[in-house]
């Protein structure tokens, strides 16, 4: 239920009809498409609520469709940059996922991937004001609270403290 639901959002082999056109990343590419993306990760947030830890381990299906929908709010051309909505729900999963993980997703291959494209939505998180800064803070604090590495943790605070140096006063 989870992968036709998976699908039904970011596309795939269940595909829901044929003239959904999906790209060669396999991402679905309609214009309702942001919108199942979002009832999707809201679904999967109230199941990690839920079932916690149980859950992590589907992130391991969704974690690249996840970091493409971030990549897209960083890149100017695509059209899920204007959707606030879905950037929010990206980072809340991530933040939850991170939060119930219990070692077992969230090693530190993963968090290598994951930490500079959490960290890149920091002009996004000021174009989109308060409510996209709470919702970056929270997923940096899960992304904090997951990190074993000092490598890693140095990374982070290194690429955080980049963003001091922004011309943008509100990104700063």
């Amino acid at each position: 239920l989870f992968r036709r639901l998976f699908d039904w959002a970011f596309g795939g082999v269940f595909a829901p009809h044929p003239h959904v056109h999906v790209d060669t990343n396999g991402i679905m590419t309609d214009a309702g498409s942001s919108n199942r993306k979002v009832a999707f990760l809201h679904a999967y947030s109230a199941l990690l609520d839920n079932f916690k830890a149980l859950m992590t381990p589907y992130l391991s299906i969704v974690l690249e469709p996840l970091l493409s929908v971030l990549d897209a709010f960083v890149g100017e051309s695509e059209e899920e940059e204007e959707d606030g909505s879905l950037w929010a729900a990206a980072l809340d999963v991530l933040a939850k996922s991170m939060a119930v993980d219990e070692g077992a997703f969230w090693r530190a291959d993963k968090l290598a991937k994951t930490l500079p494209r959490v960290v890149a939505q920091t002009p996004v998180a000021a174009e989109l004001g308060e409510d996209g800064e709470a919702a970056l803070a929270a997923a940096l604090s899960a992304l904090c609270g997951a990190l074993t590495d000092d490598a890693q943790v140095k990374s982070l605070n290194l690429s955080l403290l980049m963003h001091t140096r922004d011309e943008e006063a509100r990104v700063r």
